[in-house]
Parts: structure tokens; sequence; C-alpha cells
């Protein structure tokens, strides 16, 4: 089974944020990418795995996340 995995504004937006922060206030542009990248394949994973990390303790997502 596939499952459709989603990325709110919030998040996408706490992950520009990070790679911002490591490429400018730490100066590391290529840690930034690689840092990207595998947060990239780790959601890819996610599909056919969703369990594979823990709902977020965050309303409204948390309960929201529950079937």
């Amino acid at each position: 089974m596939r499952y459709q995995v989603k990325l709110t504004a919030q998040a996408i937006s706490q992950i520009e944020e990070t790679v911002q922060y490591i490429k400018m206030f730490l100066a590391e542009p290529e840690t930034a990418r690689k840092w990207v990248d595998h947060l990239e394949r780790e959601i890819g994973k996610l599909d056919s795995m969703p369990s594979r990390y823990p709902l977020t303790e965050e309303e409204p997502w948390h309960t929201s996340g529950r079937s």
C-alpha cells in the first residue's frame, strides 16, 4: 500500500528557514545541500512506511494524522 505524503506550509517554511540558517549563519552551503537531500530521501520513504517516524505532538496535526 502506498500513502500520500503531504508537507504543510509550516513544514516547508521551517525547512527553508533551516537551510538558510545553515547556509548563511553557519556559512556551510554544502552541509545545507546535503541536509536537504537527506531530508528529501527520508520524506520520500514515508509513502511506503509512514510509521517510520512518530507523529508530531503539535496540534492539530497530531490528532489529524490518526485514522
